[in-house]
């Protein structure tokens, strides 16, 4: 049977993510938005070069592959999250669907950024690169570590619109944030918005 995975019980977790994904988020902002572009397509590789030190043995498959991949010890697994403000728990969408649902969910929605016109107020454009963190999110196509490519995510959305500027208070790795965002997530893509606002000048 394939193990569960919790990568922040390793005793090395904050060592292990804290410099590289500094690193993967200073790429992102450096390589301009047609390779931000690129890893909003597919985070995989990624996913991969942040975690594959965090996956049981025996299964690093675990690192950069996709809830619902099929041949592989995800191709069943469900993840859900406790609720914080809400009794009942928050579940992401079932591994058979998490291809359909990158393709039919996330990529129109990365589409809609990249494409819009500058002629878009500012305020407008910010709630689509929303709308890709927020898609991301409520996937969540890895078994684990989702938060941080989604937070990369964020910055690659970003990314695409000169008329938007990511702020250095920013990180991927600690994230201040984690609980303010858990708890925006129970109640809307505006809540998120919101916690996303101060975080962004436009």
């Amino acid at each position: 049977m394939a193990p569960p995975w919790h990568p922040d019980d390793h005793p090395d977790y904050d060592g292990i993510l804290t410099g590289p994904s500094a690193s993967a988020l200073s790429a992102l902002l450096g390589g301009g938005p047609a390779s931000a572009e690129c890893f909003l397509r597919d985070t995989r590789e990624v996913h991969r070069e942040l975690y594959l030190s965090l996956t049981p043995p025996g299964f690093a498959e675990y690192a950069g592959t996709y809830r619902g991949e099929p041949g592989t010890a995800l191709e069943d697994r469900e993840c859900s999250a406790p609720g914080i403000t809400k009794e009942e728990p928050t579940t992401f969408v079932a591994a058979a669907r998490v291809a359909t649902m990158l393709a039919s969910g996330l990529s129109p929605a990365i589409d809609a950024l990249v494409s819009a016109t500058g002629s878009e107020p500012p305020g407008q454009l910010f709630l689509r690169a929303v709308k890709v963190f927020w898609i991301f999110g409520m996937i969540h196509p890895y078994l684990d570590g989702n938060g941080h490519i989604q937070r990369l995510a964020f910055a690659a959305a970003i990314a695409q619109r000169p008329e938007l500027t990511l702020l250095p208070s920013w990180t991927i790795h600690p994230r201040p944030y984690d609980v303010d965002l858990a708890i925006a997530f129970e109640n809307g893509l505006n809540a998120v918005a919101g916690v996303l606002s101060p975080y962004v000048a436009r």
